[in-house]
């Protein structure tokens, strides 16, 4: 397709004294380096080698050297040899020195030069291949859209793809969502305080406050820019049609309307349900935030997936059934002028979802019936067990499971689309530097710390005055953490050419992108369908029969051939001996 035909293997400029590396020396558990340059051949210009060469590939200078059969190369290895070995011996003769005149008779060993020590170098190099992705500005929220948004998730066994996303997590997203889920922390921190009431010094409630007013007004200021991000890609219908923004507004909203209830100094008890929820929420939002690590992401997505992606029609046929039960018991008190209908409501959650025994009791007692029931309320209480507990909770729990299965085994590909969207908000987020400013951070991290010690004494120090309202400090704070983000989503690239840009990638040679693919779940699968575990093995066995089939059918024809032409070449051999 389109992905495979535009990563192609790059050209070098100088194949005899630049070559394509083909064995590099990468970090332990890397299959992958990426960059991210304006060049679309493999440059060596005046014996120099780029310094985004050595990032892309390293250990490429010895190694490329060694490659390089002239006498130059020779020469200077053996040169460096000697000069080990003289440096060697005579650290030696000096140790030996030292010690005679200490009066030391023990005249230390010296030590052997290795003289494969380059040679060991060597075998730590691994084979790669080196490739280019040549379509150009690829990092970019157009494309990032794209494949946030992909419907054909085979689209993540390419490997294009998927050094995309790893190059933009790792160059602009990850820094800054772990700051964003430091501010999470920080929000549930405050909230748990002033839950168990550990706020109620004036200086630490002003603290408080102004912290949950700078960071709910920064969540504000990315929500915003994320939608305006959308509207300028031309997509903004993609996120007005995404009801997880609505959720990410409800919850900025609700947490913007506490700061500054707390503002106007109310009493905090009297709004204990707003506050339960507004905790919860923010419980949630935290957990759903781990999604991006994948010691959390690839467990926190299949359960996702599987709640509320294939799970809408066993959940019309349960609600409609519980629904229709708690509707029936409430028909039986009709006639009844001090009929409590929370009461009835209650009871039959407890009866059909807890089998609780005071909601088998409310059944019973339905339609003025003594304590033990009634033949009509025995009648109604026997059909609910049968049909809701035993039959649609069981039927629920197993649909819950198979679609739990099923998610589970695309874990990872949905891991990385959600890594995808999550760089997709990170490159419509303001970044560091402007247009109008071309000076970048080199140690983005060290900006970042340097500028919050900077900045949080002067607001604490502005906090401790009284008369000072704390609007003033609170505004000082989120003008520092939304200039630290950008500092920390500060692309590498210049933004005014990126479009020339174009991503190398540098893989191990034995690396599978499509092996994080499910192997019996072909592209030509739906994976929209929810296979049981039966009908699942049973396709599986299918596949692998016409596998087996197909493996057999060509060694057949690869016999047949042989034989053919080994009887044309008896027929031959024949006829020259009767000739």
């Amino acid at each position: 397709d389109l992905l495979d035909a535009v990563t192609v293997n790059p050209v070098a400029q100088n194949d005899n004294h630049h070559p394509v590396p083909r064995r590099v020396r990468l970090p332990p558990g890397v299959d992958m380096l990426c960059e991210y340059q304006p060049t679309r051949e493999w440059e060596y210009q005046d014996l120099t080698v780029p310094e985004w060469h050595r990032k892309l590939c390293p250990g490429i200078q010895r190694h490329l050297w060694r490659r390089d059969g002239t006498t130059q190369a020779n020469l200077g290895i053996a040169f460096r040899s000697v000069l080990q070995m003289a440096c060697d011996q005579l650290a030696c003769g000096l140790c030996c020195r030292a010690k005679r005149r200490s009066r030391v008779t023990t005249v230390p060993k010296p030590e052997r030069f290795d003289e494969d020590d380059e040679t060991s170098r060597m075998h730590e190099l691994v084979q790669v291949k080196v490739k280019q992705v040549q379509l150009p500005g690829t990092l970019s929220p157009a494309v990032m859209n794209v494949l946030a948004n992909a419907e054909d998730q085979h689209v993540f066994t390419k490997l294009a793809v998927q050094a995309i996303i790893q190059h933009a997590w790792k160059t602009i997203a990850s820094n800054h969502y772990l700051s964003y889920v430091f501010y999470e922390v920080l929000i549930i921190a405050v909230l748990v305080l002033q839950v168990q009431g550990q706020l109620e010094d004036a200086l630490y409630n002003r603290i408080g406050f102004s912290l949950l007013a700078a960071l709910s007004h920064l969540e504000l200021f990315y929500e915003a820019f994320e939608m305006l991000g959308y509207l300028w890609i031309r997509c903004g219908w993609q996120y007005f049609t995404n009801f997880k923004n609505y959720l990410d507004w409800m919850s900025i909203s609700a947490l913007i309307v506490w700061v500054y209830y707390g503002f106007a100094e109310y009493s905090l008890k009297e709004m204990p349900i707003f506050l339960a929820i507004l905790v919860l929420a923010r419980w949630l939002q935290l957990t759903w935030t781990c999604r991006a690590f994948s010691w959390a992401g690839e467990r926190i997505l299949p359960i996702m997936h599987a709640s509320f992606g294939q799970m809408s029609g066993i959940f019309v046929v349960t609600g409609g059934i519980l629904a229709g039960f708690a509707n029936a018991f409430l028909a039986l008190e009709i006639g009844f002028e001090d009929m409590d209908h929370f009461s009835v409501v209650l009871g039959s959650l407890r009866l059909l979802l807890l089998g609780d025994g005071d909601g088998i009791d409310m059944v019973l007692g339905l339609d003025g019936a003594p304590q033990e029931g009634s033949p009509v309320t025995f009648v109604f209480l026997v059909i609910a067990v049968v049909i809701f507990c035993i039959c649609v909770l069981n039927l629920f729990i197993a649909v819950h499971g198979e679609a739990y299965e099923k998610a589970h085994e695309k874990a990872h590909i949905s891991f990385v689309q959600e890594r995808a969207t999550i760089c997709l908000q990170c490159l419509l987020r303001p970044s560091w530097p402007p247009a109008c400013f071309k000076y970048k951070f080199p140690y983005r991290k060290g900006a970042y710390l340097v500028l919050m010690v900077l900045v949080l004494p002067c607001w604490v120090m502005m906090l401790r005055v009284p008369a000072l309202h704390p609007g003033l400090p609170s505004a000082l704070l989120f003008v520092a953490l939304a200039f630290g983000d950008s500092i920390l989503v500060q692309k590498k690239w210049d933004k005014e050419c990126e479009d020339q840009y174009y991503l190398w990638i540098c893989h191990r040679a034995d690396y599978d992108a499509s092996s994080i693919w499910p192997a019996d779940d072909g592209p030509e699968a739906d994976s929209s369908e929810l296979d049981g575990r039966h009908a699942g093995i049973k396709r599986d066995n299918f596949l692998r029969f016409e596998r087996m089939a197909a493996e057999i059918e060509q060694m057949r024809r690869y016999v047949v051939d042989k034989t053919q032409g080994l009887d044309s070449g008896m027929e031959a051999v024949e006829k020259q001996q009767k000739q």
